[in-house]
């Protein structure tokens, strides 16, 4: 492949070169800058790397701490993740998908119960627009250019003695927030959602009684908030939290809270 590739490149010039192979992907070139463009997609071919021109430019998506200040010193991660709308509308792998799945499954719950369900929907295939159609239209304007939608149901009883889950939704929550972070871990778009019809969705995707429908969230790789509707392009930021003072009380409730 070295010499076939060498070849090809002496048909562009006839300046002398002086090639030498230090590794399979390290190649010193010296060469006129005559015939630089013509001979630097074939190099780039030899070398299994991709031509410069040729890359597909990705968005970026930008880390809450990069606005947000937290009051006491917290983990990276829960100040950087917040729910971008602008999504590319690249499809992801099932292998990316599974993983946010699998950082839900760790969550905690009471009983170790995992009351916690997930049903999806892939860009591309025969349920998405099932799930599409479920979305009120300002999030259809948007969650258009997902790979992704998930909707999250619990369970209503516990299995074991069939007497009400009281914390079901606490536990699904804590299932969500770990979908979410492995998301924003893995450069994904994540946001969630309570705008579709809850009724609709237990009826077109089959939820047993049982079950409880949750929420929804959009999952896609990241894109310029150009994508998105004008009104939202201004909102496509990190938002920030209420004080810590305001939300945790020791002892009593204090009124007007």
């Amino acid at each position: 492949m070295f010499s076939k590739t060498l070849f090809e490149i002496s048909r562009y010039s006839h300046i002398a070169l002086t090639l030498r192979r230090k590794t399979l992907n390290e190649i010193d070139v010296i060469h006129s800058p005559s015939f630089a463009k013509a001979s630097e997609g074939i190099l780039l071919r030899a070398m299994n790397m991709p031509d410069p021109a040729k890359r597909v430019t990705r968005s970026r998506m930008i880390k809450g701490s990069e606005i947000r200040e937290p009051d006491y010193p917290i983990e990276a991660i829960l100040l950087d993740r917040w729910s971008p709308r602008a999504m590319s509308g690249e499809e992801i792998s099932e292998e990316e998908l599974m993983r946010l799945f699998e950082a839900a499954r760790w969550a905690p719950s009471s009983f170790n119960a995992q009351q916690w369900r997930a049903l999806y929907a892939r860009r591309g295939t025969e349920h998405w627009q099932t799930f599409f159609d479920l979305l009120v239209d300002a999030n259809k304007a948007w969650a258009k250019n997902a790979a992704v939608l998930v909707v999250f149901i619990s369970r209503k009883f516990f299995e074991h003695h069939n007497e009400p889950s009281v914390t079901r939704s606490y536990d699904a929550g804590a299932a969500w927030e770990n979908f979410a972070l492995q998301g924003f871990h893995q450069g994904l778009v994540v946001h969630g959602m309570e705008g579709f019809d809850y009724e609709r969705a237990r009826k077109e995707l089959r939820i047993p009684d049982e079950f409880q429908v949750e929420a929804m969230a959009a999952v896609g790789k990241p894109g310029p908030k150009e994508v998105l509707p004008e009104k939202l392009q201004a909102r496509e930021s990190p938002n920030d939290r209420r004080k810590l003072s305001e939300s945790v009380f020791e002892g009593p409730f204090h009124p007007g809270k």
